[in-house]
């Protein structure tokens, strides 16, 4: 790859983080009317749209519906991630993840669409405490 190469790799991740950012937004902005409680990018959120996709299950999506929700919604969970102990969007040959270094990184497109497909057993809300007593020991 060459400087210039790296320069439009650098742009494209840029346009690709600002997408999901406003897919992360575009998350809490649709959820706010169906809780009784500021949504956000915050725990309790995260919680409650856990309960929120193990509800959605039991509906039948196409495979275009269904990775769209998987791309809003693990959108949002990654910032609320990044909101709650750090970290970045980065991409590599897994997908689009949560990195705190070289080392470590979280996927959550992969852990929603787990939940989507398992059920509780692959809880986006244990996934994220569990992240975050890890990351703030």
């Amino acid at each position: 790859m060459t400087a210039n190469d790296d320069q439009l790799q650098d742009a494209s991740d840029s346009n690709a983080i600002v997408r999901i950012r406003a897919n992360a937004e575009s998350v809490v902005h649709a959820l706010a009317s169906q809780t009784q409680f500021e949504f956000g990018f915050d725990s309790r959120s995260v919680e409650w749209l856990d309960g929120y996709i193990n509800r959605m299950r039991s509906n039948t999506w196409s495979d275009n519906e269904l990775g769209q929700l998987v791309s809003n919604l693990g959108s949002y969970l990654g910032e609320a991630m990044i909101g709650a102990v750090g970290g970045e969007w980065a991409q590599d040959e897994h997908g689009w993840h949560i990195r705190w270094d070289e080392r470590n990184r979280a996927y959550p497109f992969a852990k929603v669409a787990k939940q989507f497909e398992n059920g509780p057993e692959d809880s986006i809300y244990s996934f994220y405490s569990v992240t975050r007593v890890l990351r703030r020991s």
